[in-house]
């Protein structure tokens, strides 16, 4: 039987036609998966980098906020046992009430509002990644720099107590900086405890030896935020540093342990 040339077309058509559809509609189902991910991705960016930003701001106002506390009380036991005299009153600026540091978070925190605006709006917009980047960079510099500033601001006044300060006078402020620093581990603020742990470190190594205690806490805190290479090199610094330290024994334990989530055979065998 002789097919017309209209029905013998239709049939090649047909058949050619059911080979491509299925390819064609997978490719556009691709992509849309593409585009789907792609917007789930940007989402998850975005998250990411605002939740870090955040647990850092919190950190930081958390860091401040204790040293001023526990400078201010350092300032008001002295001056209240006539330790400091009035010239030398007149030579300390605290300047740093806790209305103007609570003004100070406000006007941060509305910066923070922008930068949350700025997210959601590229949730709908789907900004590339290198928008957002510059974005996020230019803003933590911004804020790093009002931090420094602030931070700098305290330190000073801590380093004019400190040469003004006896040894009886400087211990007291040392054990109040770190009693903030212990409350922030006990409450499982870890950003704000590392922040005030490597102060203290950085601060009184001049005047205290025995630092064993502050490093297990400080590597505690690094483990229990995931940071586990600094929580690694603090735990053996107390290995090698103390050797007769109360905490030798659970630096170890803790050293195994990481090693053994590294499979790292070597290690644990040092260990």
């Amino acid at each position: 039987m002789k097919y017309p040339g209209n029905l013998l077309f239709c049939i090649i058509g047909v058949v050619l036609f059911s080979g491509i559809l299925p390819e064609t509609l997978s490719a556009q189902k691709s992509l849309r998966e593409i585009e789907r991910e792609y917007n789930s991705s940007i989402r998850d960016y975005m998250d990411d980098l605002y939740g870090s930003f955040a647990r850092r701001y919190i950190a930081n106002e958390q860091y401040l906020l204790d040293m001023i506390l526990a400078l201010t009380d350092e300032f008001v036991e002295r001056r209240s046992k006539g330790s400091l005299r009035k010239g030398q009153i007149g030579g300390i600026n605290l300047g740093m009430d806790l209305e103007s540091v609570r003004n100070q978070m406000f006007e941060i925190a509305d910066k923070m509002a922008q930068l949350r605006q700025f997210r959601q709006r590229a949730r709908l917009d789907s900004i590339d990644d290198n928008t957002i980047r510059t974005q996020v960079t230019d803003y933590e510099r911004t804020y790093a720099k009002e931090f420094e500033l602030t931070r700098l601001k305290i330190v000073k006044v801590r380093d004019q107590l400190m040469k003004l300060g006896n040894a009886n006078e400087n211990r007291r402020m040392f054990q109040l900086q770190l009693k903030k620093s212990f409350v922030r581990y006990l409450q499982q603020e870890y950003e704000a405890a590392v922040i005030g742990f490597e102060d203290i470190l950085s601060a009184y190594r001049e005047t205290y030896r025995e630092w064993d205690d502050i490093l297990y806490y400080l590597a505690e805190c690094y483990y229990q935020m995931g940071d586990m290479d600094n929580a690694e090199a603090t735990f053996a610094r107390i290995t090698t540093d103390y050797p007769s330290s109360k905490y030798l024994e659970q630096a170890f334990s803790k050293l195994f342990y990481i090693a053994h989530i590294r499979t790292d055979r070597p290690k644990m065998n040092r260990c």
